[in-house]
C-alpha cells in the first residue's frame, strides 16, 4: 500500500505536505522499536510524525469530523512502520522477477 502512495503522491502529509519518511533528523528512540513513517486516518489521510501530536490535539476540539475533509469520522491513527512499507516493497520486487510465469511471494 506504501508503494501505491508513493507512486501516486498521496504520500504527503495532509497538514504540512511534506513527504513520508523525509529525512526530518528524527531518529529511533531504542533499537527495538520500529521506525514509524507516519499515521493514517479512516478516510485515508496521512499525517507525518512531527504533526500527529498536533492533528490528535486539533482532532479532540472537533470530535466525530475529520480534519481534512467533511466526513464524520470517530479519528482514530494506523501507525504506517518503514520495516512493513520495504517488506511490502520487497514482495512486490520478487514477484516481478520470477520469470516461470508463476508469481511467488517471501
Amino acid at each position: 500500500m506504501f508503494e501505491l502512495m508513493l507512486n501516486t503522491n498521496a504520500d504527503k502529509c495532509s497538514q504540512c505536505t511534506k513527504k513520508l519518511g523525509a529525512s526530518d533528523g528524527a531518529s529511533i528512540e531504542s533499537e527495538g522499536q520500529e521506525e514509524i513513517l507516519g499515521y493514517m486516518t479512516q478516510c485515508y489521510h496521512v499525517i507525518c510524525g512531527p504533526c500527529f501530536k498536533k492533528v490528535k490535539e486539533l482532532a479532540k476540539e472537533q470530535p466525530g469530523q475529520c480534519l481534512f475533509c467533511p466526513n464524520q469520522v470517530d479519528m482514530q491513527y494506523i501507525a504506517l512502520k518503514r520495516a512493513r512499507a520495504n517488506v511490502e516493497h520487497d514482495g512486490h520486487i520478487k514477484a516481478k522477477a520470477a520469470n516461470n510465469g508463476k508469481r511467488t511471494f517471501d
